[in-house]
């Protein structure tokens, strides 16, 4: 494969180490972006329980969608979301906060699951319901989620809970959100 030449700041100690010990900077820095590219993604997703009950004028139960393994969206949700096997779900429940986290075991599909499939919505409503597979590793039982707040106190900054909410690993503390989930799941389990 070509090779594209760029430039890199690296702080400069530790670069004479590096050279001092013949290494190849530049195949280090390659391997080591191979290996973040490959890193399993995280997401947040909202189960949308508000939006939800107010299309549908009444309570929604969007909590089997971890019964039945599956994470679930609603409405126009045919958008490019770019979830694959192996990347980790955390979801979101309006009112709750954080409540599971999970591995997607495969790619997103962007077409609506048929109306007799369908986990949330009545069979016959007229917006759609999209699935994806996950394995559902931590539920925290109701009333039991990561609030906003306590979202925030872990991370530092404010979590969005949007629709769909891809997160780094690094700036939104992803990895410390689920790890809060499978902690909090064990504790009260």
């Amino acid at each position: 494969m070509p090779k594209k030449r760029t430039t890199i700041s690296v702080d400069e100690s530790l670069l004479q180490k590096a050279q001092s010990k013949g290494m190849n900077v530049s195949a280090i820095t390659e391997r080591a972006l191979e290996d973040e590219v490959e890193r399993p993604q995280y997401h947040m997703l909202n189960t949308s329980k508000s939006w939800l009950e107010e299309r549908t004028e009444g309570e929604v139960d969007t909590t089997v969608i971890y019964s039945e393994g599956v994470a679930a969206q609603f409405g126009g949700f045919d958008r490019g979301v770019d979830i694959g096997p192996g990347d980790y779900i955390i979801s979101y429940v309006d009112g709750d906060g954080a409540r599971a986290v999970g591995k997607a075991l495969a790619e997103w599909r962007e077409e609506p699951v048929e109306p007799e499939e369908r986990l949330v919505l009545p069979k016959d409503h007229d917006e759609d319901e999209y699935h994806i597979p996950v394995y559902w590793f931590a539920v925290l039982s109701p009333g039991n989620g990561l609030s906003s707040s306590l979202l925030e106190e872990i991370t530092g900054r404010p979590v969005y809970s949007s629709t769909h909410n891809p997160l780094s690993r690094d700036g939104d503390h992803a990895e410390l959100i689920a790890d809060a989930i499978v902690g909090r799941a064990y504790r009260t389990s």
